[in-house]
């Protein structure tokens, strides 16, 4: 039995197991998600969903999977590290109503809201 101040560590193989379960759900999540993305764009490039319905679905699928990298948009020229080092920086104290909480994000391109 542990004491109130361990914590439980994981074993080598146990930790293996977690990893393969992790780059599983990874792969279904981004397969998901580009599929997704993919379908609305399709469909509002050919015509067959008008501005409003890519405007909904493009609403839902926002709210569905959220930023693909919380926090910020990801440029061509940014390194791993760069990119590690902004998801480790703590969020910036909201200083009123509307403001973004981070103070990191850039507008995501899509429909006009």
């Amino acid at each position: 039995m542990l004491k109130q101040d361990e914590t439980e560590v994981l074993t080598p193989v146990e930790m293996a197991d977690w990893l393969k379960r992790e780059a599983r759900d990874i792969t279904k999540s981004a397969q998901l998600r580009l599929q997704d993305a993919t379908d609305f764009v399709a469909g509002y490039l050919t015509g067959t969903l008008s501005p409003q319905e890519a405007d909904e679905r493009w609403t839902t699928y926002n709210r569905r999977w959220g930023e693909p990298i919380p926090g910020f948009n990801v440029s061509p020229e940014m390194s791993d590290q760069e990119i590690l080092r902004r998801l480790d920086e703590p969020p910036k104290p909201n200083h009123g109503f509307g403001q973004k909480v981070t103070g990191r994000d850039e507008p995501r391109p899509g429909p006009r809201r």
